[in-house]
């Protein structure tokens, strides 16, 4: 496999921002300041569901609970019902109530910034410990949900790491991870996963991806249609 860091690394990053700059989805946490809490918060509900479907519900509940301490203090059946339109209602409820009584009694009501603290913390997994040091402390880490994994396997023409159940190959997240600038991480790590979502999907839009003359996908070297893949990761079952 051919090492990607400079110079296709940079070729990368340097496409994925101004492409996002144009193209990229506009959601509201992506425009406004919001709090570590309500960052961890926010990607509990974008689990398994559409980032257009959990606006509405999140900018909501974000009103409802500006604090873990009012997050835990909330009843069952309240978020429940907020949280219905988005599915998965129950487990999505005690989820969140578990987060925010964990971070109220652990850490006084404030996130972690270290990843083996924010992984100590019920229901939180690699994924969604990734997204929120990226996006709520802007640190220079790879996020990696199903859309992004298709990007870097397409571009580094392993394809075949698709059909790899379980976690994500740490191949691939050290692919992602040498793509990360040093600046605007957050913003990059948003690119890839519009571009997987909008761009880079079962059947790829190769004409219009940014990453197309780095792409071995788009080169034709082992292109093939591949299964539809998961929005996003699976919310797990239990603390851990």
């Amino acid at each position: 496999m051919k090492r990607l860091g400079d110079p296709t690394g940079m070729k990368v990053r340097q496409r994925m921002l101004p492409w996002f700059a144009k193209e990229g989805r506009r959601f509201f946490w992506r425009n406004r300041e919001l709090s570590p809490f309500h960052f961890l918060m926010l990607e509990v509900l974008l689990v398994r569901t559409r980032a257009q479907t959990v606006e509405g519900v999140a900018d909501f509940l974000m009103q409802r609970c500006p604090d873990p301490q009012s997050l835990a203090a909330i009843r069952s059946s309240t978020l429940e019902s907020i949280l219905e339109p988005l599915g998965l209602s129950r487990k999505r409820a005690r989820a969140l109530l578990a987060l925010g009584e964990s971070l109220v009694a652990c850490d006084g009501g404030r996130v972690p910034r270290r990843a083996d603290k924010l992984l100590a913390l019920p229901y939180v997994g690699n994924y969604v410990c990734s997204a929120v040091r990226c996006f709520a402390f802007g640190a220079r880490v790879a996020v990696v949900d199903a859309n992004v994994r298709r990007v870097v396997c397409r571009v580094v023409g392993r394809e075949d790491w698709l059909s790899i159940g379980g976690p994500v190959p740490e191949e691939v997240y050290a692919i992602a991870q040498s793509w990360v600038p040093r600046r605007g991480p957050r913003r990059h790590a948003w690119a890839l996963i519009d571009l997987g979502a909008t761009i880079c999907v079962s059947r790829p839009r190769c004409r219009d991806c940014p990453l197309q003359p780095v792409c071995a996908h788009a080169r034709g070297e082992g292109a093939r249609r591949l299964p539809v893949a998961r929005t996003g990761p699976c919310l797990p079952d239990a603390a851990p």
